[in-house]
């Protein structure tokens, strides 16, 4: 969904006037069914890879929450695979070609198949600055998934 597009004005409109009009409790419930439709316009399965990374993220931070510091990097390493494999798959292909691999045939099913998820780099290091804050001690915001959810995946970032 494009920002300067109907559907993203729609949407916008939308959000707003319903935000506006229900009292605070619901308010990020709004904010979150509106960020769900807009990510989910771009196919179920880009929605899909993000609930996957969030739920990730999510139960990682609870971990380095309970005193398990080591979930930070794991977390961290799993948030960066993810976004290295979208970003680079192509890329990381052709140097295994250049290195006598057989991969011609991943690296044109990649070509054509492989499409980057929406916000895939914002959100992979909105999450990975959390868990980062998380390790060093500081207190966060974040009482529940649905407050991971809402807080980096509100469409209006991006």
């Amino acid at each position: 969904m494009l920002f300067h597009s109907h559907e993203f004005l729609a949407l916008l409109g939308i959000t707003l006037v319903a935000f506006n009009l229900v009292r605070t409790p619901q308010r990020p419930t709004i904010l979150l069914a509106a960020s769900l439709i807009f990510y989910g316009y771009a196919g179920v399965g880009m929605l899909a890879l993000f609930l996957a990374v969030a739920g990730v993220a999510y139960a990682c931070l609870r971990r380095v929450e309970a005193g398990d510091r080591r979930w930070a990097a794991i977390g961290v390493t799993m948030i960066l695979a993810n976004l290295l494999a979208f970003k680079y798959a192509v890329f990381l292909l052709d140097v295994a070609a250049a290195s006598g691999l057989p991969v011609a045939p991943a690296r044109d099913w990649a070509i054509r198949h492989v499409l980057l998820p929406v916000g895939i780099s914002f959100y992979s290091f909105q999450l990975i600055a959390v868990l980062v804050d998380a390790a060093r001690g500081q207190q966060l915001d974040v009482r529940g998934f649905r407050e991971v959810w809402v807080s980096f995946m509100f469409f209006g970032h991006l």
